[in-house]
Protein backbone atom coordinates (compact mmCIF):
# COMPACT_ATOMS: atom_id res chain seq x y z
CA UNK A 1 0.00 0.00 0.00
CA UNK A 2 3.23 2.20 0.72
CA UNK A 3 4.14 1.67 -2.84
CA UNK A 4 1.20 2.08 -4.55
CA UNK A 5 1.90 5.41 -7.38
CA UNK A 6 5.46 4.34 -7.42
CA UNK A 7 6.54 7.22 -6.38
CA UNK A 8 10.53 5.67 -5.47
CA UNK A 9 12.03 4.38 -2.47
CA UNK A 10 11.87 7.62 -0.14
CA UNK A 11 8.27 8.55 -0.58
CA UNK A 12 7.43 4.85 0.81
CA UNK A 13 9.27 5.32 3.28
CA UNK A 14 7.46 8.26 3.98
CA UNK A 15 4.83 7.21 4.40
CA UNK A 16 5.87 4.26 6.77
CA UNK A 17 6.97 6.83 8.52
CA UNK A 18 3.77 8.59 9.27
CA UNK A 19 2.48 5.04 10.75
CA UNK A 20 5.28 4.90 13.29
CA UNK A 21 2.83 7.87 15.66
CA UNK A 22 0.12 5.06 14.74
CA UNK A 23 1.60 1.99 16.36
CA UNK A 24 3.41 3.86 18.79
CA UNK A 25 0.11 4.95 20.37
CA UNK A 26 -1.58 1.69 20.10
CA UNK A 27 1.05 -0.26 21.76
CA UNK A 28 1.37 1.93 24.52
CA UNK A 29 -2.40 1.49 25.45
CA UNK A 30 -2.11 -2.32 24.78
CA UNK A 31 -3.64 -3.89 28.27
CA UNK A 32 -1.54 -7.31 27.61
CA UNK A 33 1.57 -5.58 26.87
CA UNK A 34 1.46 -3.09 30.00
CA UNK A 35 0.98 -5.96 32.29
CA UNK A 36 3.92 -7.82 30.69
CA UNK A 37 6.10 -5.25 30.67
CA UNK A 38 7.35 -4.86 27.55
CA UNK A 39 5.97 -1.22 26.91
CA UNK A 40 9.06 0.14 29.59
CA UNK A 41 8.84 2.08 32.73
CA UNK A 42 7.43 5.25 32.63
CA UNK A 43 9.71 8.73 32.44
CA UNK A 44 11.17 9.64 35.51
CA UNK A 45 9.86 12.93 36.62
CA UNK A 46 12.35 16.04 37.50
CA UNK A 47 13.75 16.06 40.97
CA UNK A 48 12.06 18.73 43.23
CA UNK A 49 14.51 19.66 45.95
CA UNK A 50 12.97 20.16 49.75
CA UNK A 51 14.87 22.66 52.34
CA UNK A 52 13.69 23.02 55.77
CA UNK A 53 14.54 26.39 57.52
CA UNK A 54 14.83 26.15 61.09
CA UNK A 55 14.10 29.38 63.46
CA UNK A 56 15.12 28.44 66.88
CA UNK A 57 14.79 30.52 70.17
CA UNK A 58 17.58 29.79 72.31
CA UNK A 59 15.89 30.76 75.96
CA UNK A 60 12.27 29.11 75.54
CA UNK A 61 13.46 26.02 72.95
CA UNK A 62 10.53 27.28 71.04
CA UNK A 63 10.91 26.26 67.26
CA UNK A 64 10.03 27.01 63.59
CA UNK A 65 10.04 25.50 60.90
CA UNK A 66 9.02 26.04 57.19
CA UNK A 67 9.44 23.62 54.24
CA UNK A 68 10.82 25.53 51.14
CA UNK A 69 11.71 24.52 47.44
CA UNK A 70 14.45 26.94 47.49
CA UNK A 71 16.87 29.13 50.00
CA UNK A 72 17.44 32.17 48.46
CA UNK A 73 17.92 34.93 50.59
CA UNK A 74 14.79 36.54 49.60
CA UNK A 75 12.65 33.10 50.47
CA UNK A 76 14.62 33.51 54.13
CA UNK A 77 13.98 37.17 54.55
CA UNK A 78 10.38 35.90 53.59
CA UNK A 79 9.99 33.76 56.50
CA UNK A 80 11.01 35.96 59.02
CA UNK A 81 9.04 38.72 58.44
CA UNK A 82 6.15 36.04 58.90
CA UNK A 83 7.64 35.49 62.12
CA UNK A 84 8.49 38.95 63.17
CA UNK A 85 4.97 39.88 62.70
CA UNK A 86 3.70 36.68 64.89
CA UNK A 87 6.40 37.14 68.13
CA UNK A 88 7.93 40.35 67.65
CA UNK A 89 11.45 41.20 66.73
CA UNK A 90 14.69 39.44 68.25
CA UNK A 91 17.78 41.25 69.67
CA UNK A 92 19.93 39.24 67.91
CA UNK A 93 20.02 36.29 65.16
CA UNK A 94 23.03 33.59 64.95
CA UNK A 95 23.32 32.40 61.56
CA UNK A 96 26.36 30.11 60.20
CA UNK A 97 28.09 31.45 57.08
CA UNK A 98 25.85 30.12 54.15
CA UNK A 99 25.54 32.67 51.27
CA UNK A 100 22.11 33.76 51.54
CA UNK A 101 22.67 34.71 55.01
CA UNK A 102 26.18 36.59 53.68
CA UNK A 103 23.69 38.16 51.33
CA UNK A 104 23.57 41.87 50.77
CA UNK A 105 19.84 41.66 50.96
CA UNK A 106 19.72 39.84 54.18
CA UNK A 107 22.28 42.09 55.81
CA UNK A 108 20.37 44.98 55.02
CA UNK A 109 16.63 43.51 56.10
CA UNK A 110 18.02 42.84 59.31
CA UNK A 111 19.63 46.15 59.74
CA UNK A 112 16.73 47.88 58.94
CA UNK A 113 14.89 45.90 61.60
CA UNK A 114 18.01 46.79 63.83
CA UNK A 115 18.13 42.89 64.49
CA UNK A 116 22.26 42.36 65.15
CA UNK A 117 23.57 39.62 63.30
CA UNK A 118 25.99 36.84 64.45
CA UNK A 119 27.97 34.14 62.21
CA UNK A 120 29.34 31.20 63.28
CA UNK A 121 32.83 30.50 63.15
CA UNK A 122 33.71 28.57 59.54
CA UNK A 123 33.55 24.96 59.42
CA UNK A 124 32.42 24.59 63.82
CA UNK A 125 28.67 23.81 63.75
CA UNK A 126 28.89 23.51 67.34
CA UNK A 127 29.17 27.32 67.67
CA UNK A 128 25.22 27.17 67.39
CA UNK A 129 25.33 23.76 69.02
CA UNK A 130 21.01 24.16 70.42
CA UNK A 131 20.08 24.83 66.33
CA UNK A 132 22.05 21.21 65.98
CA UNK A 133 20.46 19.19 68.88
CA UNK A 134 17.22 20.42 67.53
CA UNK A 135 17.86 19.16 63.92
CA UNK A 136 18.41 15.88 65.33
CA UNK A 137 15.03 15.56 67.34
CA UNK A 138 13.94 17.06 64.15
CA UNK A 139 14.84 14.78 61.57
CA UNK A 140 14.58 11.20 64.27
CA UNK A 141 10.52 12.65 64.04
CA UNK A 142 10.04 13.28 61.07
CA UNK A 143 11.47 9.94 60.27
CA UNK A 144 9.54 7.78 62.82
CA UNK A 145 6.18 9.52 61.53
CA UNK A 146 7.02 8.98 58.16
CA UNK A 147 7.49 5.39 58.64
CA UNK A 148 4.32 5.18 60.28
CA UNK A 149 2.53 6.78 57.12
CA UNK A 150 2.23 10.12 57.17
CA UNK A 151 3.47 12.31 54.89
CA UNK A 152 5.88 14.96 55.16
CA UNK A 153 3.74 17.80 56.20
CA UNK A 154 1.73 16.20 58.59
CA UNK A 155 5.14 14.66 60.09
CA UNK A 156 6.52 17.86 60.14
CA UNK A 157 3.06 19.01 62.30
CA UNK A 158 3.29 16.37 64.45
CA UNK A 159 6.98 16.36 65.78
CA UNK A 160 6.88 20.22 66.17
CA UNK A 161 3.74 20.01 68.55
CA UNK A 162 5.27 17.43 70.59
CA UNK A 163 8.18 19.01 70.97
CA UNK A 164 7.09 22.14 71.93
CA UNK A 165 4.57 20.60 74.43
CA UNK A 166 7.26 18.30 76.01
CA UNK A 167 9.48 19.91 78.77
CA UNK A 168 13.09 20.69 77.66
CA UNK A 169 15.85 18.79 79.52
CA UNK A 170 18.05 22.30 79.98
CA UNK A 171 14.54 24.42 81.51
CA UNK A 172 12.98 21.51 83.20
CA UNK A 173 9.39 23.38 81.30
CA UNK A 174 7.88 22.97 77.65
CA UNK A 175 8.95 25.46 75.07
CA UNK A 176 5.29 26.60 74.79
CA UNK A 177 5.19 27.47 78.84
CA UNK A 178 7.78 30.32 78.17
CA UNK A 179 7.10 31.10 73.99
CA UNK A 180 3.42 31.83 74.58
CA UNK A 181 3.65 31.01 77.94
CA UNK A 182 0.79 28.54 78.24
CA UNK A 183 0.69 24.77 78.24
CA UNK A 184 -0.53 23.28 74.20
CA UNK A 185 -2.91 20.24 75.39
CA UNK A 186 -2.37 17.13 74.06
CA UNK A 187 -4.44 13.89 74.72
CA UNK A 188 -2.34 12.88 77.36
CA UNK A 189 -2.77 15.92 79.20
CA UNK A 190 -6.47 15.52 79.39
CA UNK A 191 -5.18 12.38 81.95
CA UNK A 192 -3.52 14.73 84.24
CA UNK A 193 -4.94 17.74 86.49
CA UNK A 194 -4.08 21.45 85.37
CA UNK A 195 -1.44 23.37 86.59
CA UNK A 196 -2.17 25.87 88.83
CA UNK A 197 0.00 28.60 87.88
CA UNK A 198 2.76 28.47 84.61
CA UNK A 199 6.53 27.85 85.78
CA UNK A 200 7.94 30.63 87.82
CA UNK A 201 10.90 32.66 85.77
CA UNK A 202 13.14 32.86 88.96
CA UNK A 203 13.05 28.72 89.24
CA UNK A 204 13.38 28.37 85.51
CA UNK A 205 16.62 30.48 85.95
CA UNK A 206 18.30 28.66 88.40
CA UNK A 207 17.23 24.72 86.70
CA UNK A 208 18.74 26.22 83.44
CA UNK A 209 22.18 27.46 85.30
CA UNK A 210 22.33 24.07 86.89
CA UNK A 211 22.07 22.23 83.65
CA UNK A 212 24.44 24.34 81.94
CA UNK A 213 27.07 23.44 84.54
CA UNK A 214 26.56 20.27 84.96
CA UNK A 215 27.02 19.84 81.04
CA UNK A 216 29.67 22.31 80.99
CA UNK A 217 31.87 20.34 83.65
CA UNK A 218 31.38 17.04 81.95
CA UNK A 219 32.40 18.19 79.08
CA UNK A 220 35.80 19.81 80.11
CA UNK A 221 36.15 16.64 81.70
CA UNK A 222 35.37 14.25 78.66
CA UNK A 223 37.62 16.63 76.46
CA UNK A 224 40.01 18.18 78.72
CA UNK A 225 38.64 21.33 77.15
CA UNK A 226 41.86 24.22 78.04
CA UNK A 227 41.09 27.94 77.16
CA UNK A 228 43.16 28.73 74.08
CA UNK A 229 46.87 29.69 73.85
CA UNK A 230 46.31 32.24 71.16
CA UNK A 231 46.13 35.89 71.41
CA UNK A 232 45.73 38.76 68.74
CA UNK A 233 48.42 39.19 66.63
CA UNK A 234 49.78 35.60 66.71
CA UNK A 235 50.15 33.88 63.65
CA UNK A 236 48.17 30.67 63.05
CA UNK A 237 47.73 28.05 60.23
CA UNK A 238 44.18 26.92 59.45
CA UNK A 239 42.82 23.52 59.55
CA UNK A 240 41.42 23.22 55.95
CA UNK A 241 38.60 21.65 55.32
CA UNK A 242 38.92 20.71 51.41
CA UNK A 243 41.82 19.67 50.04
CA UNK A 244 43.29 20.06 46.19
CA UNK A 245 44.75 15.98 46.81
CA UNK A 246 45.68 13.52 49.04
CA UNK A 247 49.45 14.68 49.20
CA UNK A 248 48.02 18.84 50.05
CA UNK A 249 48.66 20.05 53.41
CA UNK A 250 45.90 19.66 56.19
CA UNK A 251 47.01 23.23 57.42
CA UNK A 252 46.84 26.67 55.37
CA UNK A 253 49.43 29.28 55.19
CA UNK A 254 49.91 31.68 57.95
CA UNK A 255 47.92 33.86 58.76
CA UNK A 256 47.79 36.52 61.63
CA UNK A 257 44.92 37.33 64.21
CA UNK A 258 43.46 40.49 64.03
CA UNK A 259 41.36 40.44 66.75
CA UNK A 260 39.28 37.91 69.14
CA UNK A 261 35.56 37.76 68.38
CA UNK A 262 34.67 35.65 71.40
CA UNK A 263 36.04 33.24 74.20
CA UNK A 264 37.58 30.57 71.58
CA UNK A 265 36.58 32.38 68.11
CA UNK A 266 39.23 34.19 66.40
CA UNK A 267 39.12 36.69 63.46
CA UNK A 268 42.34 36.06 61.11
CA UNK A 269 43.68 39.12 58.50
CA UNK A 270 41.92 37.71 55.56
CA UNK A 271 38.43 38.59 57.29
CA UNK A 272 37.18 35.03 57.64
CA UNK A 273 36.38 33.66 61.55
CA UNK A 274 37.26 30.73 63.02
CA UNK A 275 36.91 28.83 66.23
CA UNK A 276 40.10 27.53 68.06
CA UNK A 277 39.42 24.22 67.68
CA UNK A 278 40.58 24.60 64.08
CA UNK A 279 43.83 26.69 64.49
CA UNK A 280 47.53 25.96 65.40
CA UNK A 281 49.67 28.95 66.51
CA UNK A 282 52.48 29.26 64.40
CA UNK A 283 56.45 31.12 64.87
CA UNK A 284 55.82 34.73 62.89
CA UNK A 285 57.16 34.08 59.04
CA UNK A 286 59.22 36.99 59.17
CA UNK A 287 61.54 35.20 61.93
CA UNK A 288 61.67 32.43 59.87
CA UNK A 289 64.82 30.01 60.59
CA UNK A 290 65.78 30.04 56.98
CA UNK A 291 65.95 33.81 57.10
CA UNK A 292 68.91 33.59 59.56
CA UNK A 293 71.83 36.63 59.03
CA UNK A 294 69.48 38.36 56.98
CA UNK A 295 67.58 41.62 58.20
CA UNK A 296 64.21 40.89 58.62
CA UNK A 297 60.97 43.14 59.26
CA UNK A 298 59.12 43.41 61.95
CA UNK A 299 55.72 42.14 61.76
CA UNK A 300 54.31 44.79 64.33
CA UNK A 301 54.99 47.93 62.07
CA UNK A 302 54.56 46.31 59.14
CA UNK A 303 51.02 46.24 57.53
CA UNK A 304 48.82 43.25 57.82
CA UNK A 305 48.86 40.53 54.49
CA UNK A 306 45.85 40.90 52.09
CA UNK A 307 44.26 38.42 51.33
CA UNK A 308 41.03 37.47 49.17
CA UNK A 309 38.09 36.90 51.48
CA UNK A 310 37.19 33.13 51.99
CA UNK A 311 33.71 33.75 50.50
CA UNK A 312 35.33 34.31 47.27
CA UNK A 313 37.97 31.85 47.24
CA UNK A 314 38.46 29.51 50.10
CA UNK A 315 41.31 29.70 52.67
CA UNK A 316 42.41 26.69 51.55
CA UNK A 317 44.19 28.34 47.94
CA UNK A 318 44.90 31.93 49.47
CA UNK A 319 47.97 32.73 49.28
CA UNK A 320 49.14 35.75 51.38
CA UNK A 321 50.72 38.74 49.54
CA UNK A 322 54.04 38.98 51.85
CA UNK A 323 56.61 40.10 48.32
CA UNK A 324 56.01 44.02 50.00
CA UNK A 325 57.01 43.43 53.83
CA UNK A 326 60.29 41.17 52.93
CA UNK A 327 63.30 42.61 51.76
CA UNK A 328 63.68 41.93 47.95
CA UNK A 329 67.29 40.15 48.52
CA UNK A 330 65.57 37.90 51.58
CA UNK A 331 63.98 34.44 50.34
CA UNK A 332 60.14 33.87 50.96
CA UNK A 333 59.39 32.12 53.99
CA UNK A 334 56.58 30.14 52.28
CA UNK A 335 56.09 29.10 48.49
CA UNK A 336 53.62 31.65 46.62
CA UNK A 337 52.98 29.37 44.24
CA UNK A 338 49.56 27.48 44.10
CA UNK A 339 49.74 24.24 44.02
CA UNK A 340 49.34 22.80 40.38
CA UNK A 341 46.10 20.93 39.49
CA UNK A 342 46.42 16.53 39.18
CA UNK A 343 47.20 15.73 35.33
CA UNK A 344 45.99 12.79 34.31
CA UNK A 345 48.57 9.85 32.75
CA UNK A 346 48.89 9.55 29.79
CA UNK A 347 49.37 6.35 27.54
CA UNK A 348 49.50 5.19 24.12
CA UNK A 349 46.37 3.26 22.81
CA UNK A 350 46.60 -0.50 21.97
CA UNK A 351 46.08 -0.01 18.42
CA UNK A 352 48.80 2.36 17.94
CA UNK A 353 51.47 -0.49 18.82
CA UNK A 354 52.57 -0.73 15.46
CA UNK A 355 52.92 2.84 14.83
CA UNK A 356 55.37 5.44 15.87
CA UNK A 357 52.79 8.19 17.52
CA UNK A 358 54.29 11.54 19.60
CA UNK A 359 51.90 12.85 22.28
CA UNK A 360 51.92 16.90 23.43
CA UNK A 361 51.02 17.58 26.90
Amino acid sequence: MAHQGHLGIVKAKQRCRDVDRDLEGLIRSCAACLTSGKTGPPASTPLQPRFLVVVYDLHSKWSEVAPMGTVTSAAVVNFLDQLFSRWGLPRAITTDNGPQFLSLEFTTFLANKGVTHIRTSVYHPQANGGVEWFNQSLKNGLRAHMSEGYSLMAALSQTLLHYRATAHSTTGVSPAALMPKRELVLPLTRLRPPMATGPRPAAVKAHVKRQQSSMKRRFDEKYKAKWPAIRESDWVRARRPHRANKLSSFWSAPYQVSRQLGPASFQLTDGSRWHTSCLRRVPSPFHHPHLAGVEQSNPATEPAPHVPDPMAAPLAQAVPAAQDTAPASAPLPWPLVSEPRPVRVRTCPGHFEDFVATFHV
